[in-house]
């Protein structure tokens, strides 16, 4: 088909840490084709500044690490993932570190170690200081391309191909030539990391709009935890300037926040301080803002030396700069922004979904990990403790599967336009989540969203699509009223999820976990 091949064993959807070491652990003799929707480093873990846990210092061990996300979990997390999850932490730095990945060290060679949030230990992995995800990243492309794995950029999942509820393939717009058509495979994986763009405020890259959640959900996949986006606290706030995150590491390393006045106030509202939970200090900054008619807060790191800063932090130092914000004299204005899905398209242990054939693995899987609220750094953990094990397990399904199915899907030609219809009902649509479903909620704002989003997704329905950011729109349409649903279902305040008109943590009721599927 116009000179490309269009069957495979295994096909990967997504380019990030998830999808590129799952596709490098597959079988070699497995025919295997990455797609992503951008280019192979457009994603959230190439942009990821945080580290990744492993219990490897002397004072640790995988036990503690357990306990450290089962608490910040905050009562739902899968205990036997997290298990999984951390027992193997020690082995995948050490298999990162074999394949070519520097960790910062300290002066004697000793990988250095950092505190986040949470974590009662120092067992923080970082390389070239916040840039872990790009030298990770960096490392990983450069296997890809000396295996020569094949990867489709530009292309676009459109829906899943499903027969007799197997997953056969996917349907795809392809940019480059300007086509939608079916891709066959035994086994698709979706890698497609966030869905932080359904919020006018994120960290998210542009391309991280839910599209594997939706796709996987329209096939008749479960979807699960939806309710429980987190909101990083610390995302920098300046009229010229894009949503950047400002590292967790920084406060892990002495940062304090202040408010407009120059008063620190965290330690007013939470024992933990800086270091309390994503969703508690998130919380905090808000209410502060509030109290002090302000849009940020500041962060400020001016008490640590230069020669400090500018190791850890110098991409932070040097973005900051652009926007004349020396952060080893000024405070940095900062605010939450969205960052992380805890929940996702529902997975067993070994990655597999409901429908036969289909895998999720990375940020867009619900394995149960982070519960309530992902404790920081097991993200980019996740991604590769679990990409390996879906390798083995879909290596094992190609081999026991026979032939493919080639269906009767005809390719069509599809142009794609510069301008998008849909723009307006995407700016619309981030700002009532922002306002209704962002970190405090409550059941007559959420009611007011899911009826504004109804219409919306009615207004769009049949309207046509003309680039990517249509499709896209569409999706996060879809994506927006399955979060609203299950935050307006979920009576009580637990993790990132907080209810105003339900400030409390219900066990007898909502120790459990809200499953959506179609139909």
């Amino acid at each position: 088909m116009f000179g490309l091949n269009n069957v495979w064993d295994v096909i990967i959807v997504g380019s990030g840490i998830a999808g590129l070491y799952t596709a490098l652990n597959v079988d070699e003799n497995s025919r295997t084709l990455v797609i992503t929707k951008s280019d192979i480093k457009e994603s959230n873990s190439y942009n990821a500044q945080g580290g990744i846990a492993a219990a490897i210092g002397e004072d640790d061990g995988p036990d503690i690490h357990f306990r450290d996300t089962i608490v910040a979990g905050d009562g739902l997390c899968n205990p036997e993932a997290v298990k999984i999850l951390v027992y193997n932490a020690p082995s995948i730095v050490e298999e990162l570190i074999r394949l070519g990945v520097e960790f910062d060290r300290d002066k004697s060679g000793k990988l250095e170690l950092g505190r986040e949030g949470a974590h009662s230990k120092r067992r923080v992995l970082h390389s070239r200081g916040d840039s872990t995800g790009k030298a990770i990243m960096e490392v990983l492309i450069r296997h890809i391309l000396e295996r020569e794995i094949p990867v489709r950029d530009q292309t676009m999942v459109l829906e899943l191909i499903i027969d007799d509820h197997i997953c056969k393939g996917v349907l795809v717009w392809d940019k480059k030539r300007e086509m939608i058509y079916p891709l066959y495979s035994k086994a698709v994986i979706l890698a497609t990391g966030g869905m932080g763009q359904v919020y006018p405020f994120t960290t998210n890259p542009s391309v991280a709009c839910g599209d594997g959640l939706v796709v996987a959900y329209n096939a008749g996949a479960e979807l699960c935890d939806m309710e429980f986006v987190q909101f990083h606290p610390t995302v920098l706030r300046h009229p010229s300037a894009p949503s950047l995150l400002i590292t967790e590491s920084i406060r892990g390393e002495g940062g304090i926040l202040r408010n407009i006045y120059g008063e620190r106030f965290v330690p007013k509202y939470h024992e933990m301080g800086e270091l309390a939970p994503r969703d508690v200090v998130s919380r905090i900054i808000t209410e502060e803002m509030e109290r002090t008619n302000s849009d940020y807060v500041y962060l400020d790191i001016t008490h640590l030396s230069k020669e400090f800063i500018l190791s850890h932090f110098p991409m932070i130092y040097n973005e900051c700069l652009k926007y004349g914000i020396d952060i080893t004299k000024d405070y940095i204005p900062v605010a939450p922004g969205a960052h992380y899905m805890m929940g996702g398209i529902r997975t067993n242990l070994k990655g597999e979904t409901c429908i036969k054939g289909l895998y999720a693995c990375g940020e867009c899987a619900g394995t149960g990990i982070h519960g309530a609220n992902r404790m920081a750094s097991n993200s980019l953990l996740e991604g590769l403790v679990f990409g390996k094990i879906i390798a083995q397990e879909v290596s094992s399904y190609v081999l026991n599967n026979g032939d493919i199915s080639i269906l009767d899907i005809e390719a069509i030609e599809k142009k794609v336009c510069k301008e998008g219809s849909l723009k307006e009902f995407r700016v619309k649509m981030q700002n009532l989540m922002w306002r209704y479903c962002g970190i405090r909620r409550e059941e007559k704002g959420l009611k007011i969203l899911l009826e504004e989003l109804e219409k919306m997704q009615q207004d769009v329905k049949n309207m046509p699509v003309n680039n990517f950011q249509d499709v896209e729109t569409k999706n996060m349409l879809l994506l927006s009223r399955l979060i609203a649903e299950s935050a307006l279902e979920r009576k009580e305040s637990r993790g990132a999820h907080f209810r105003i008109d339900y400030p409390y943590r219900d066990d007898i009721y909502w120790q459990k976990h809200i499953i959506k599927k179609k139909g």
